[in-house]
């Protein structure tokens, strides 16, 4: 079993807006289970946050806060990180990349031995990340 989860920018967007199907899926959680997201998305969000129109950037942040509160943790970027970074890169072939921000993410979920919670098939090039997609519903 995983150490914990953790979301990517999509899925933390997607937890912000209040998306149910997501919602359901960490609901059903044992309420001790980890649940981490990367200074990395934060970044992105607040970004996201600032490039709103004016009207909605108060309520914007004030989700961000909201759903950033339900994170055992944010991660920030250390030395680890940054070494499996390098490594990454270099293992996926060129042509192939993925955003660099996706890379960071993805480094931070091998390096602490996380599963990731995304939708995005860019992280399917990733060689041994381990990935949950929330934001679909299974039959």
């Amino acid at each position: 079993m995983a150490r914990g989860y953790l979301f990517d920018t999509v899925a933390c967007s997607r937890w912000r807006r209040g998306d149910a199907v997501l919602r359901r899926k960490v609901t059903a959680l044992p309420p001790d289970t980890p649940l981490y997201a990367s200074v990395i998305s934060v970044g992105e969000l607040v970004l996201g946050v600032h490039k709103a129109p004016p009207e909605h950037r108060q309520k914007l942040a004030q989700r961000t806060q909201e759903m950033l509160a339900r994170f055992q943790a944010l991660i920030e970027v250390n030395r680890e990180i940054a070494d499996r970074y390098g490594e990454i890169v270099s293992q996926v072939p060129p042509g192939q990349h993925i955003g660099q921000n996706d890379y960071w993410i993805a480094a931070t979920a091998l390096t602490h031995d996380l599963v990731l919670i995304t939708d995005d098939p860019d992280f399917d090039r990733v060689p041994g990340l381990r990935k949950e997609n929330w934001l679909k519903e299974t039959g």
